[in-house]
């Protein structure tokens, strides 16, 4: 039972970083289109295109995120670590230094409770 309860959660933790990660990926495309068009105003063509390519990408990778469910999105990312191990390491390399920083954020917010902690600070 006891594993069934981890799992679930587990799933709603990935569903829910999932739906953050959407939504601020979303407002870069967004932006992204914005300087594309700004670009292209300004006659810069070619790099108004390079910019709209990766505004198209990063909202079709908002739309993905939105529309997986947490098995499918777990299977496509196995599958990417088989076709390109090294970009997977060091991918996870890299969401490995992240989550540790926001980890240590979050202990230090609260292990100080409002009293001085062993550095002196608040």
């Amino acid at each position: 039972m006891q594993d069934e309860s981890q799992q679930s959660d587990i799933t709603s933790t990935i569903k829910d970083r999932c739906s953050e990660w959407s939504e601020q990926i979303r407002v870069a495309a967004e932006t992204l289109s914005r300087v594309s068009e700004q670009l292209s105003t300004l006659g810069l063509g070619p790099a108004a295109d390079l910019v709209r390519t990766g505004s198209d990408k990063a909202h079709g990778l908002s739309s993905y995120l939105d529309a997986a469910d947490t098995g499918s999105l777990l299977n496509d990312v196995e599958a990417f670590a088989e076709r390109q191990p090294v970009l997977a390491m060091g991918g996870g390399f890299v969401l490995g230094m992240v989550a540790a920083r926001m980890f240590k954020a979050r202990g230090r917010g609260r292990s100080s409770g409002g009293r001085p902690s062993a550095q002196g600070g608040y």
